[in-house]
């Protein structure tokens, strides 16, 4: 995660993200694009995109409401 953020910076890469939220030094999340629970590579580089805390949560719960979604 350290290199990720060293290499792109510590931004928000959602382009969904208001920006609200943005602070310098925030804390960024490591999301995975394809989440592990649906079959995502854990160490592939390309499958993971910086989030704020916002950003991260609300894709998360998104992707948790379409799982649920799918078993009834």
């Amino acid at each position: 995660m350290t290199e990720i953020i060293r290499e792109r910076g510590r931004i928000c890469e959602d382009r969904q993200c208001n920006g609200v939220t943005h602070k310098p030094g925030m804390r960024v999340f490591g999301h995975h694009i394809v989440e592990l629970n649906d079959g995502g590579a854990a160490l592939d580089k390309g499958n993971v995109m910086l989030r704020c805390g916002a950003s991260h949560s609300r894709v998360t719960a998104e992707n948790r409401g379409k799982r649920m979604a799918e078993r009834y």
